[in-house]
C-alpha cells in the first residue's frame, strides 16, 4: 500500500465526519455526558480518595502496577 493510500482513507473518513457535523449542526456523540467509569472517577476525586505519590519513580511504579 502506498503512503498516499494510507493517508487517504483516514482523510476521507474525517471529511465525511465534518460534513455530517456541518449538515446536522451536531456532533455524532454527546461529549458532555460522561460514561459510568468517568462518573465513578469524578466521585472518587471529589471525596479526596486519590492515590498520592512523592516522586516520578513512585508515579511510574503506580501507573505500571496493573501491567
Amino acid at each position: 500500500m502506498s503512503r498516499f493510500a494510507q493517508i487517504e482513507v483516514p482523510r476521507r473518513a474525517f471529511i465525511r465526519l465534518l460534513t455530517k457535523v456541518a449538515r446536522e449542526h451536531a456532533l455524532p456523540f454527546d461529549p458532555l455526558i460522561p460514561d459510568e467509569t468517568t462518573v465513578a472517577a469524578m466521585r472518587e476525586a471529589r471525596t479526596g480518595n486519590l492515590p498520592r505519590v512523592t516522586s516520578i519513580e513512585a508515579l511510574k511504579t503506580a501507573l505500571n502496577a496493573d501491567d
